[in-house]
């Protein structure tokens, strides 16, 4: 498929993932997940930038509890935290990232 990020290369890629949920008492429940994603870029026209490779992991846990606002207006809280990784051929597609978080969704 074309590269939204570079244009005149198209993007092989393929990757698995696993999810674990588990409910801990006290309504809270606990999900975990990892990832792995393989990503080719190659050229479709001689003036684009030469040949890469990523590798992307992921991983995020999160802790949510169900809360409700009101009578009509549920949803649910949660703390989570994520970790990116990029190992690139390229330099500037290369990254580590952590963020830590609060949610608050609701359905209305």
């Amino acid at each position: 498929r074309p590269s939204f990020v570079t244009t005149g290369q198209d993007v092989d890629s393929t990757g698995v993932s696993l999810r674990v949920t588990n409910r801990l008492p006290g309504q809270f429940t606990l999900s975990t997940s990892a990832g792995y994603e393989d990503a080719d870029y190659t050229n479709v026209s001689p003036t684009t930038a030469a040949f890469r490779e990523d590798n992307f992991w992921r991983f995020q846990t999160t802790l949510a509890h169900p809360v409700r606002l009101t009578e009509k207006l549920v949803g649910s809280a949660s703390v989570f935290y994520n970790y990116n990784e990029n190992d690139s051929t390229s330099l500037f597609a290369s990254f580590d990232q952590h963020i830590v978080g609060f949610r608050l969704g609701v359905v209305y």
